[in-house]
C-alpha cells in the first residue's frame, strides 16, 4: 500500500499536481499508522513535512503531525503541552471539519499527561461534530480512543454518549461502534457482554488492517475474560495484544499486558 502511494506521489509531483501530492502524502502517513508501521511513520515525518506540497498546506501538515502525535502517545511519550495547544489552535483556525481530528488526537495525549480537565473539555467539544455525522473519515478511526479516554478519566456517561453518537453508514463505522460498546460494557462491569464485543471488534479491525485498534480490542477481550475466570481464553487474547503492541513499540502497553498475564496466571 505504502509503495503504491509512493508511486502515486511521484506521478503527481512530476506533473505539478501539488494538492493531489499533499493529499497522497497524508494517505501515506494514514496507511503507515493503520498498518502499525510506527517506526517508518516517525522516521519519515520530517522528510514529508519538508516537501513543498505539504509545507504549503496547513491541512496536510496538521494531518501528518496528528498521526505522529497518536503514534508517540501510544508509545507512552509525552508531548509538550505548548505543542498540544498550538496544534489545537491551528486545527480550530482552519474551520475544516476533518482537521478537527487533531483535537481527537490530542485527547489521549492530555490523558497521558494526567490533564483530566483538558481531555474532558476536548471530548465535550468533539461530541457535536461526531453526533452530526461530520468527520466521516476520522470519526470511526478515532472513536474508540475517545471512548477509552472518557473511561480513563472516570467519565463513563460521556463515554457512553460518544459510543452511541456516531452514525453507522459504512462497515468501518460498525467496527468503531462495536468497539465503543465493548469499552462501555466493560466500564459498567458487563464482562459477559464486553468479551464477545471486543472479539468482534478485534476481528473487524484486523479485517480492515487497522492494527493499533486490533491490539486494543484484543487487550480488552483478554482483560474481560481474565476477570470472568476464563484463563486459557484470556491468555490467547492477551498474547495477540502483546504481539501487536510489541510491533508498535508501545512499551507501556506491552508492560500492561505482561502484568495482566502474570495476574491471570496467579489467579
Amino acid at each position: 500500500m505504502v509503495e503504491v502511494l509512493d508511486e502515486a506521489i511521484d506521478f503527481a509531483r512530476r506533473r505539478g499536481l501539488r494538492w493531489q501530492a499533499a493529499f497522497l502524502y497524508a494517505g501515506r502517513v494514514t496507511s503507515g499508522f493503520e498498518l502499525g508501521r510506527f517506526d517508518d511513520l516517525l522516521r519519515d515525518l520530517g522528510w514529508e513535512l519538508s516537501k513543498s506540497e505539504v509545507a504549503g498546506s496547513v491541512l496536510a501538515q496538521l494531518d501528518l503531525r496528528s498521526y505522529a502525535l497518536r503514534a508517540t502517545t501510544i508509545r507512552g511519550r509525552l508531548t509538550d503541552r505548548v505543542v498540544l495547544e498550538e496544534l489545537e489552535s491551528t486545527a480550530r483556525s482552519t474551520g475544516d471539519v476533518e482537521s478537527i481530528s487533531t483535537l481527537a488526537a490530542a485527547v489521549p495525549a492530555h490523558v497521558l499527561h494526567g490533564d483530566v480537565t483538558a481531555a474532558h473539555d476536548l471530548l465535550v467539544e468533539l461530541l457535536p461534530t461526531i453526533a452530526s455525522g461530520r468527520g466521516w473519515w476520522w470519526v470511526p478511526r478515532m472513536l474508540p480512543s475517545l471512548v477509552r479516554a472518557a473511561v480513563e478519566i472516570d467519565e463513563v456517561d460521556l463515554a457512553e454518549r460518544l459510543a452511541n453518537s456516531a452514525p453507522c453508514r459504512m462497515p468501518i463505522d460498525d467496527h468503531a461502534r462495536v468497539a465503543g460498546a465493548a469499552i462501555v460494557a466493560e466500564a459498567h462491569g458487563d464482562l459477559q457482554g464486553a468479551a464477545p464485543a471486543y472479539r468482534d471488534a478485534a476481528d473487524g479491525w484486523r479485517s480492515f488492517e487497522i492494527v493499533p485498534e486490533a491490539g486494543y480490542a484484543a487487550l480488552g477481550e483478554g482483560r474481560s475474560l481474565a476477570r470472568l475466570g476464563r484463563t486459557e481464553d484470556a491468555v490467547v487474547a492477551l498474547d495477540q495484544a502483546r504481539t501487536i503492541f510489541s510491533g508498535l513499540g508501545a512499551t507501556p502497553l506491552v508492560d500492561a499486558v505482561d502484568r495482566l498475564m502474570r495476574d491471570t496466571a496467579v489467579a
